[in-house]
């Protein structure tokens, strides 16, 4: 009593604050008000403590799933949830970027409360939901609750956090996600918008091919990482012939489709990790990890 008196809160928790109610009249009662006013107290500070932990990891990451898996781990801590996942959206399609505790992650892409959400961008919370599993110690149990909270962007839903709980989510906890959710929406804003700026400067605007500058740093890589394995690398030039021609009988409108066409057919009969590069005008360069002179044949 003695710190809340003197103004200084930080160190007036429950459990040193709090006064024995021993009796049911005027002062019981104010004693339970000043120990719920006490409770409240400690709850919001702990609450602002957490979100400046939460921001700061936030702003500290800029990779998908290193942000991701962080703020589900914190969205766990500081909800009283038993497993959670965290979705986004990608080119229109639901993807999994992180989950702990859920028995079957991939099946959230698809269930109705969520998808529900996406399309509203409202959070919600749903008492004994079908099809959502939690991993419990002995066997897999279907949560007493969950919730779903959109993490927006100028009211668009860039991702969403599923939290499962065996129990219930208390009033207080529901505020405190909201913040987390808000936070977690401009965080994952500034991911995709990194991506997507490191995509731009990463690709030729007319081929969607490599650029020169990026496919040599890649090559750089790729060369290091065969020498350190000891495995084969392959590496095939491409250069058109008579192109100039093209261009300057049919304009080099024309000419820009004929390279989009080559890029189309080089990249369909490409394996799954290998890279093509636009080396110059209408010169390309392909580069194939762990490929022999006889699989290039």
């Amino acid at each position: 009593q003695m710190a809340a008196a003197d103004g200084d809160v930080s160190g007036c928790t429950p459990e040193e604050c709090a006064i024995v109610v021993d009796s049911e009249d005027e002062i019981g009662d104010s004693a339970r008000a000043f120990n719920h006013l006490v409770g409240t107290l400690a709850f919001a500070m702990e609450t602002e403590q957490a979100f400046r932990a939460f921001t700061k990891m936030l702003s500290s990451n800029l990779d998908l799933k290193t942000l991701s898996e962080n703020a589900l781990k914190m969205f766990l801590e500081h909800s009283g949830a038993t497993g959670g996942a965290v979705l986004y959206e990608s080119e229109g399609e639901l993807k999994v970027a992180a989950s702990l505790g859920v028995r079957a992650p991939e099946e959230l892409l698809t269930n109705n409360h969520i998808l529900a959400a996406v399309k509203s961008g409202e959070s919600s919370t749903i008492s004994i939901p079908e099809g959502i599993l939690l991993e419990g110690v002995l066997a897999s149990f279907t949560p007493k609750e969950v919730c779903i909270l959109p993490a927006n962007y100028k009211s668009v839903p860039l991702g969403i956090v599923v939290l499962g709980t065996s129990t219930s989510f208390s009033p207080e906890h529901l505020t405190r996600m909201e913040l987390f959710r808000n936070g977690l929406g401009l965080a994952l804003n500034n991911v995709f918008t990194h991506d997507s700026l490191k995509r731009l400067a990463a690709l030729d605007p007319l081929t969607g091919a490599y650029n020169r500058r990026f496919g040599l740093g890649r090559l750089q890589e790729e060369f290091s990482r065969a020498v350190r394995a000891s495995s084969p690398l392959g590496v095939m030039m491409l250069d058109l012939d008579h192109f100039k021609s093209v261009n300057d009988t049919y304009g080099h409108m024309v000419g820009d489709r004929v390279l989009k066409s080559v890029v189309g057919c080089v990249r369909s009969i490409l394996r799954e990790g290998d890279i093509l590069l636009r080396y110059g005008g209408e010169e390309f360069m392909a580069i194939f990890p762990a490929a022999s002179s006889a699989d290039l044949r």
